[in-house]
């Protein structure tokens, strides 16, 4: 867990309103993302870069067309930095996303395990949308 005042969930409000038209569908979701990424060891990073994370990734789960170079732009971050944190937070939220995580996370994961990525099908993200496609 973050120390207190460095947490992702509270960095949300300021990208959120450098941002057009998200839905509230994505605005809850990112809360829920961030808040559960901000409890799990696992995702580190800038509490500003795992916010921008975990709105691109309320976006996908959503069905909603929230680019990594949008969510960037209106958090001041870098694009990269994003696109190596989003499945650290799909993880700590137990979204499969079939991505292998970031080289130096996979190290320290072949101690623990022989699996380094997991594969996605669409039947298991439709069913996170709740149906929807």
């Amino acid at each position: 867990m973050r120390a207190p005042g460095f947490l992702a969930a509270q960095q949300l409000d300021g990208i959120l309103a450098n941002l057009k038209d998200v839905s509230q569908a994505v605005i809850a979701r990112a809360y829920e993302f961030a808040e559960t990424a901000d409890q799990n060891a696992e995702v580190q990073g800038q509490p500003t870069t795992v916010a921008a994370a975990s709105i691109y990734l309320a976006g996908l789960v959503e069905n909603e067309k929230v680019t990594q170079a949008e969510v960037a732009d209106a958090a001041g971050g870098a694009e990269r930095a994003i696109c190596e944190t989003w499945p650290l937070v799909a993880d700590a939220n137990g979204i499969p996303h079939g991505r292998e995580k970031p080289y130096r996370y996979q190290q320290r994961d072949r101690e623990e395990t022989t699996e380094t990525s997991r594969p996605v099908t669409r039947t298991l993200l439709d069913r996170l949308r709740g149906g929807r496609s």
